[in-house]
């Protein structure tokens, strides 16, 4: 079996050998929070409550909240063109206008211009022939159920999505990617909610990358038959590697280090207090 990859047309250039495959039968590379490359400090979004209020009129709410909101680097049109084929988006609805946008706790972009980019790639000249799953749920901020969700995703994608879709489909596994992906389907999207025959998604944490591939290829290879597995992973540095990595050693302990953090915090905040504005 010989595999050729082009990372914007690796499906395409691979059909004849992936079509007969089933989807559990198949890796395909995936992003986390996918709409997650951008964070917009709209003060009307829902989600600045008073907690952030303070650091937001001193200027350092955006500095605060960046580093652990964004989990990309690439625009979602970008990640396709990597090769990216399973999408991670996390929807909330803002109150009163009840536009849907994608966040991250915070507000990332509109549903809207995150789905356009889905669109372009699978119109464009090079994406026609690739087919893009969207893993969706409610961000943690969002009550509505995540059928509202489905709704706009089939409203706006229309005849892209394939015509075995169901807001609850549980049955991944009876259809091959030619059955799943004829004509001009090219969407899968799946209620990561309620999900739950033949569809499991795993968070491991690990000390290591090592580590990571081992659980990995042992969930790929002795999990349940007839599964689809969307794994992901943290990676949490042992207390020993941080110490040695911050340069501390294990004489004075992490211990110390986070006593030395909280007071380094405390004077911070003093002086952003203390200044004048």
């Amino acid at each position: 079996m010989s595999i050729t990859f082009n990372s914007k047309t690796w499906i395409t250039d691979n059909w004849s050998v992936l079509s007969t495959k089933q989807l559990n039968e198949v890796y395909l590379a995936g992003s986390h929070n996918s709409a997650a490359y951008t964070v917009s400090f709209d003060r009307n979004s829902t989600f600045y409550q008073s907690l952030e209020e303070p650091f937001y009129s001193l200027g350092y709410f955006p500095d605060i909240v960046n580093n652990w909101t964004q989990c990309q680097n690439l625009t979602v049109l970008d990640q396709l063109n990597s090769g990216i084929r399973v999408l991670d988006l996390r929807i909330s609805q803002i109150v009163g206008s009840g536009a849907l946008i994608c966040s991250h706790t915070y507000y990332l972009e509109s549903l809207t211009d995150i789905l356009q980019q889905v669109k372009n790639f699978l119109t464009s000249s090079g994406g026609s022939q690739e087919f893009v799953i969207i893993t969706y749920k409610p961000d943690q901020a969002f009550n509505n159920s995540s059928e509202i969700i489905y709704e706009a995703l089939v409203s706006f994608f229309g005849s892209l999505i394939s015509s075995l879709q169901g807001p609850h489909i549980d049955t991944l596994n009876s259809y091959t990617l030619f059955q799943l992906f004829q004509y001009t389907a090219r969407i899968l999207l799946i209620d990561a909610t309620k999900t739950t025959n033949g569809f499991v998604n795993t968070w491991y944490n690990t000390q290591t990358i090592g580590d990571f591939v081992n659980s990995f290829n042992n969930d790929s290879t002795t999990g349940a038959p007839n599964t689809v597995y969307i794994l992901d992973t943290v990676i949490t540095p042992s207390s020993a590697s941080i110490s040695n990595f911050i340069g501390i050693g294990s004489g004075i302990g992490i211990g110390m280090y986070l006593v030395i953090l909280i007071f380094s915090l405390l004077i911070y905040y003093w002086f952003i207090k203390s200044r004048s504005f």
